[in-house]
């Protein structure tokens, strides 16, 4: 008689599968420790669409890029006069998008020190801001956003 054994491909199913569930996210380990999923770094903000869905999003970035990435993790862009400005979220209280037709929308916004000041989007690339939710990621276009509020601004982003 001979014995069977299980070919490669079996044991590499049996490998992955093995693998995946000890990576798979709150899973209790064997020792009962409970594994978390991973927090995306970066800022969190607090997003109001047109659709006065409210929506907090975490790890968020701006991506800016065309054909490359271009992605701003400490703020929004924008133009003041003839010059560009990024408003960073560790100083912005809240950022109101106003659109206006035929033109890039205008961002007023709410310093934390109560200062109130206004400044033109920049039209560049996707304008896509993106993250996590408690859902998984999430994508929205700037021209879809009433208000974003930063909760918390990422580690030295001043």
């Amino acid at each position: 008689m001979t014995s069977r054994r299980p070919g490669l491909l079996a044991w590499l199913v049996l490998a992955t599968a093995a693998l995946g569930a000890a990576s798979c996210a709150s899973t209790p380990a064997a020792d009962g420790v409970t594994v978390e999923p991973e927090v995306p770094a970066g800022p969190v903000l607090r997003v109001v669409d047109t659709r006065n869905t409210t929506v907090t999003v975490r790890g968020a970035s701006i991506d800016y890029g065309g054909l490359f990435a271009d992605a701003e993790t400490t703020g929004i862009r924008g133009e003041l006069g003839e010059g560009l400005v990024t408003i960073k979220w560790a100083d912005a209280e809240s950022v109101t998008l106003v659109p206006k037709s035929g033109a890039a929308p205008q961002a007023d916004v709410v310093l934390r020190n109560g200062q109130r000041t206004s400044a033109t989007l920049i039209r560049k690339g996707r304008m896509l801001l993106t993250g996590r939710t408690d859902l998984g990621s999430y994508s929205i276009d700037l021209e879809k956003i009433r208000t974003i509020t930063p909760i918390q601004a990422p580690a030295g982003a001043r």
